[in-house]
């Protein structure tokens, strides 16, 4: 005899919810031993750098203190590098983001940046990824990137604000982009070790919205070509996080 029980729908919404606690702890306690890793400079070059099986080893090279820096190679393409970025697995993203510089000026980073999200540990945290950020950050829009627009005014105590661009269908838009969710920027000490620009969102945000306690860090990844100015090419990696 055989006694069959079907899953109920809170059995089921039960273990969804666990495996993503479970993915998340598992995230974070990724993105702690990744920045352990980077503190010991012998065991992060052996990992990230000499291994040549791995995409990342060729954006890897040691500076005069042997330390690694984040290059991209002199042959390669921004579409290339794109791609790359896209196979990497998230520990390779965040050792990246780990070994680029931060822009030394704000003026550098001003103007709008396309974006696109990254590989965050397989399916259930791609999913959730693309949830959060397009359904519900998004307001069902496709996220597309930051603009970065600089000071609000002259004064040289005023903050740098930007703001979020998404994908609309609105055909009354010609640019198909609509914008929301204003952050203000700035250069600072990163959570992460050396620095990085910190996006805070919390100044444009209700007191019981979900994104006030939201931070994003960026850091630019050079192209071959690239001096120190947008318009020489470069491309931005991000990490964000929120205290829920």
């Amino acid at each position: 005899m055989v006694l069959l029980i079907p899953f109920s729908p809170i059995v089921v919404g039960g273990a969804f919810l666990g495996t993503i606690v479970i993915s998340t702890i598992s995230n974070i306690q990724q993105t702690i031993n990744v920045r352990k890793e980077f503190e010991f400079k012998q065991t992060f070059v052996a990992k990230y750098h000499d291994d040549e099986s791995s995409i990342l080893s060729c954006y890897l090279q040691p500076n005069k203190d042997g330390l690694l820096q984040a290059s991209v190679p002199i042959d390669k393409t921004s579409c290339e590098v794109l791609q790359d970025l896209k196979r990497m697995k998230r520990n390779e993203v965040i050792a990246l983001f780990l070994s680029c510089p931060s822009p030394t000026e704000l003026k550098q980073i001003q103007g709008e940046w396309d974006g696109t999200l990254l590989e965050n540990n397989g399916l259930v945290m791609n999913n959730v990824a693309t949830l959060i950020t397009n359904m519900w950050f998004g307001r069902g829009q496709k996220w597309n990137g930051k603009a970065f627009l600089g000071a609000k005014s002259e004064d040289s105590s005023s903050s740098s604000y930007g703001i979020n661009r998404f994908q609309t269908d609105n055909k009354s838009i010609d640019s198909g982009i609509t914008t929301n969710h204003n952050f203000d920027y700035s250069l600072t000490e990163s959570v992460f070790g050396n620095q990085s620009i910190r996006l805070k969102y919390a100044k444009y945000q209700s007191l019981l919205s979900p994104w006030k306690s939201m931070n994003d860090e960026v850091r630019m990844l050079k192209m071959p070509s690239s001096g120190s100015t947008v318009e020489d090419g470069g491309i931005f990696i991000g990490l964000g996080w929120m205290a829920w």
